[in-house]
């Protein structure tokens, strides 16, 4: 679908909906709902920050 805001023109990528296997029943006072079981990804490399033009990677306190 073409969609356009502020005179800029975009296409609407349609919103997908999650499979029945991704979602996990919970329950809260009483009501039960289906939430999303979301995947994580770890990352295994440190980040490289800067402070003041200075490179440096954290250390874990």
């Amino acid at each position: 679908m073409q969609l356009s805001y502020r005179g800029f023109s975009y296409e609407a990528s349609p919103a997908t909906m999650p499979n029945q296997q991704n979602l996990r029943t919970a329950k809260y006072r009483g009501a039960i709902y289906q939430i999303v079981n979301l995947k994580t990804v770890k990352t295994e490399t440190k980040p490289e920050l800067k402070y003041r033009g200075i490179t440096y990677t954290p250390t874990s306190a």
